[in-house]
């Protein structure tokens, strides 16, 4: 078996599993490629599979933020705290986000 046939094989069966970790990484490719919508879609297709990764969920809030839509990121961030209520981490970066959300609207 060719190695580009090895590559070919693990991709297509990447992509027919459901994959937050390749989802996120490719999203990270593409932002870096300044393709920021499709960025976003792979992100929020990571966090769907994965509501509690934390960076998941700042970068989705984030994209929420930059298209105005402050409710959905702001439920994002509670519910990620509601389920990790003992992340003293998680907490602290909620409050961050918070913060930020409010001075953003206002200026």
């Amino acid at each position: 078996m060719t190695r580009t046939s090895i590559i070919g094989l693990f991709l297509s069966t990447a992509f027919v599993m459901a994959n937050p970790r390749l989802d996120f990484a490719f999203g990270l490719v593409e932002e870096s490629r300044g393709n920021t919508v499709k960025a976003a879609e792979l992100f929020e297709k990571a966090q769907l599979a994965e509501p509690s990764a934390l960076p998941l969920v700042q970068r989705v809030a984030g994209a929420k933020l930059a298209n105005q839509d402050r409710t959905a990121a702001v439920k994002l961030f509670r519910d990620l705290a509601a389920a990790r209520t003992g992340d003293l981490n998680v907490q602290l970066i909620y409050a961050d986000f918070l913060i930020a959300a409010i001075t953003w609207r206002f200026f």
